[in-house]
């Protein structure tokens, strides 16, 4: 089950355009699967391995974050912002 504010923060980073693009493809992976979305219509969308859909709706289905706090801090200072 993804959250609102979490679904929220996916939402945003399938729309960045300084978002990393690997970043990108595991959003699109948590908010498709939180939409229901079967992992073969999904790899056919993607055009990613099945076993790329599979690790990350785990990790999303164990409720693991899908992107850590650690690799967010990174985001941040690639994208310029002042790392808080």
């Amino acid at each position: 089950m993804v959250g609102e504010e979490v679904r929220a923060t996916l939402a945003s980073w399938v729309r960045a355009r300084t978002m990393p693009q690997e970043w990108v493809l595991r959003a699109k992976i948590v908010l498709g699967s939180a939409e229901g979305e079967g992992p073969r219509p999904m790899v056919r969308r993607l055009g990613v391995s099945p076993n790329t859909v599979r690790i990350w709706r785990r990790r999303q289905s164990c409720g693991l974050p899908a992107i850590s706090r650690c690799d967010a801090a990174v985001c941040q200072y690639r994208c310029g912002l002042v790392p808080s």
